[in-house]
């Protein structure tokens, strides 16, 4: 482009032509019906950077007036710099993992045509094929996940606590793939609301179906952890009374051979199957030594037993001493014994 100077020098090195302005007939920048003098004059003191004042903006403004920050001389279909792009200028403000997104990736047809960005599903599938669909309306991904990545979830416990199944004791503690994750799929329907649909059934066979019908864990263990459990014994035959009641299950269904985890079914229910028999056969009856004759469940005093029932009532001072003052304990066979059944009754046998 010519301007003439105030001298009325000419040069031609304040707008040089490159590009598509080499291929532009000079009427259709400038206005050639004026005097020699003031031919050219017609653009003189407009910067050669302000492309709008012969260009229509065809973005109305939204990314300044710089056309050359983006757009070459060549053909303003060329892009620049692209890398440089202020992306927040337009109204999707690029951040987290779509900053490393290529333009093309979005932008298939055309860089200045918009594209629908309210929702996560314009660009991207639905990558849980329905799941989270609410009356037939795909909840959006931001729900769940940021523009950080798909890893990790902004789903939280009172989000959970609205489905078919609230999370609650060891489930708070358990990570979302160990439930969902199944197979390299993600699956968040129809998983089945019992313990069995995730749970292996470690008493398969080994507890009568009555005591826990349709493999329902949770008859007997809580969601806390399997050690605890609110198993209502008073089910069985065998009633848990005083003593019993503070003992571990496992410290009568000890794991066995064929039931590693504790023998629940065929237990003896006498005494002597858990407690070792101190008094030998002395207080057998047929062959059978029935602790509780003499004990209860609140501990081993012998509480029950009658000592008038015997060939020896006690009387008078009798009466007054401990019981171990007559049934010392002794040494047979290397362990401790005491004798109860004494035969011998002269007085002379205790007093000397």
């Amino acid at each position: 482009m010519i301007f003439a100077e105030k001298d009325g020098s000419i040069t031609a090195d304040r707008f040089p032509l490159k590009g598509k302005h080499q291929q532009t007939d000079c009427a259709a920048c400038h206005a050639l019906d004026t005097p020699p003098r003031t031919l050219f004059q017609d653009r003189k003191g407009i910067p050669a950077t302000d492309c709008i004042q012969c260009h229509e903006d065809t973005h109305e403004g939204r990314f300044g007036q710089s056309c050359a920050n983006c757009h070459q001389e060549e053909s303003f279909t060329s892009i620049k710099n692209l890398d440089q792009f202020d992306h927040s200028l337009t109204e999707f403000a690029l951040v987290g993992k779509h900053q490393q997104v290529d333009c093309r990736d979005c932008h298939t047809e055309s860089l200045l045509e918009p594209l629908p960005h309210n929702t996560c599903a314009s660009c991207h599938t639905d990558y849980h094929e329905g799941q989270f669909a609410r009356e037939g309306a795909v909840r959006d991904c931001a729900d769940c996940h940021t523009v950080q990545g798909f890893e990790g979830s902004l789903y939280t416990f009172e989000d959970h606590a609205k489905t078919a199944f609230p999370l609650d004791g060891a489930h708070l503690a358990t990570p979302c793939f160990a439930c969902h994750l199944k197979k390299e799929k993600w699956v968040f329907r129809d998983l089945g609301g019992q313990c069995v649909n995730c749970h292996d059934d470690i008493h398969n066979g080994h507890i009568p179906a009555k005591y826990y019908p349709e493999n329902r864990c949770d008859q007997c263990h809580l969601t806390s952890r399997w050690q605890d459990s609110r198993f209502d014994h008073d089910q069985t035959p065998f009633q848990l009374l005083g003593m019993h009641l503070q003992q571990d299950c496992r410290s009568c269904h000890i794991p066995e051979s064929g039931f590693p985890y504790g023998k629940f079914v065929g237990l003896d229910a006498s005494c002597v199957a858990c407690h070792d028999n101190v008094h030998g056969p002395q207080f057998d009856e047929d062959g059978i030594t029935d602790c509780r004759r003499c004990h209860g469940f609140e501990g081993w005093t012998a509480n029950f037993f009658n000592h008038d029932q015997t060939d020896f009532p006690l009387e008078g001072r009798h009466a007054e001493i401990s019981c171990d003052q007559c049934h010392k304990e002794s040494i047979q066979n290397g362990l401790p014994f005491v004798l109860y059944k004494i035969e011998q009754f002269a007085c002379i046998d205790c007093h000397k």
